[in-house]
């Protein structure tokens, strides 16, 4: 049986967007985008043979058709954009985020998504171009599960809206799509997926910091909400087989919703079995915490795992980000030993927004091989961690022990 978890990476997807005027057509042949994915790999061909001309108001149709050709069910759990680039007027990258022509264009491209598939639960959403380059574009539980020799239609139409401006006109981006898959096993011979692009290299000869997925284990969940979900198996590692998390009420995990401050305090101090102790800390918001959380504030701080802002307070509820979750990883199962931030150089593409308190730790988890980059090449310190990234850390420690 192959792994749930694949990503297929897809041929070109170009966006090219400028002033001229056309009128908004039917999707025919021309415009019909086919993805096969194989169990070698996948392919497309241009989105609109390269071009799409568009100015305020007018909107032109499409369909991405994922034909499957791997030898079994798979489903295709989301659509990433990667290797994105935003050009000027004058042809130029433009890098600068905040970039008046930038803005204009991202946040004004509008995607209407519809995934139509018979038999299945029907799916559609409308996404923004900045938005799906900043978040893989979910396609719904269901909805895009295919069998070997089908194929999904999802839909499109894709407009510029008036809040574009002139700041837009002329301006052109280009994108990669990356297919997120996670494998259904059915009665066919299982097929072993083509490797992830961040387990090797990212086109550019840069070493990716991507680690080995862990085995599929045969077993049963205790979570209702997994199956399926890339990090299923790290899930099922750390709170079924060791009961190191726990999950909600409803018996969800909610792998992804992102992770605060006391919850991954509860995590580390689980897994480092720590015996959570009573105790005042010195944090100034520490009369406001739950009580679940108090023993494993203490416990986490005595041992100098955890760490508070420099207002004093320690923020229990405040959303962990991504450094600052990696940080307390390595203070906990690596001796608060650092590495010199050198060693990160042209790993990954958005270095220049480390914050330079976490480079060192960010610097000890990639050498150690903990952490992974983004399927664009960037790491996104200073991003939220969702409870899955944060359990797939910590089980890439454990089994490296």
């Amino acid at each position: 049986m192959w792994r749930k978890r694949t990503y297929l990476f897809l041929l070109v997807f170009i966006f090219t967007f400028c002033s001229s005027g056309f009128a908004s057509v039917s999707a025919d042949e021309g415009n019909i985008i086919n993805i096969d994915l194989t169990s070698g790999g996948s392919r497309s061909g241009a989105l609109f043979g390269g071009g799409m001309p568009l100015a305020p108001g007018v909107s032109q149709n499409g369909i991405m058709r994922i034909n499957n050709q791997t030898g079994q069910t798979v489903t295709v759990r989301s659509l990433a954009l990667s290797q994105n680039e935003i050009r000027g007027k004058d042809g130029a990258i433009i890098a600068d985020k905040e970039n008046e022509s930038y803005k204009a264009f991202v946040n004004n491209i509008e995607f209407d998504i519809k995934v139509k598939f018979g038999g299945l639960i029907p799916y559609s959403k409308t996404v923004t171009l900045g938005q799906w380059m900043e978040t893989a574009l979910e396609l719904g539980v269901g909805s895009t599960k295919i069998k070997n020799g089908q194929s999904v239609d999802i839909d499109f139409t894709v407009k510029m809206l008036g809040g574009a401006g002139n700041a837009a006109q002329g301006v052109s981006a280009k994108a990669d799509i990356t297919a997120v898959l996670a494998g259904d096993k059915d009665d066919e011979d299982p097929v072993k997926p083509p490797k992830d692009k961040d387990d090797d290299d990212d086109g550019g000869g840069r070493a990716a910091a991507a680690v080995k997925e862990p085995e599929k284990p045969k077993h049963i969940h205790i979570f209702n909400d997994i199956d399926g979900h890339w990090a299923e198996d790290y899930i099922h590692k750390l709170g079924c087989d060791l009961g190191y998390v726990n999950g909600y009420g409803d018996g969800t995990f909610r792998p992804d919703r992102n992770i605060a401050r006391a919850e991954a305090a509860k995590i580390i101090v689980n897994v480092k079995k720590l015996k959570p102790e009573e105790g005042k800390t010195g944090y100034k918001d520490r009369l406001f915490f739950a009580n679940w959380a108090k023993p494993y504030i203490y416990t986490a701080t005595k041992h100098g795992i955890a760490k508070g802002y420099p207002d004093g307070q320690f923020k229990p509820k405040k959303e962990i980000t991504r450094d600052e979750a990696v940080a307390m990883i390595i203070r906990a199962f690596y001796d608060d030993k650092e590495e010199p931030a050198s060693i990160l150089s042209g790993v990954f593409n958005d270095e220049k927004t480390f914050p330079m308190w976490s480079k060192g730790y960010l610097t000890k988890a990639y050498k150690e091989g903990i952490i992974n980059g983004y399927p664009d090449g960037s790491f996104k310190p200073l991003g939220k961690i969702t409870r899955a990234e944060f359990v797939s850390i910590i089980v890439r420690y454990l089994d490296k022990e």
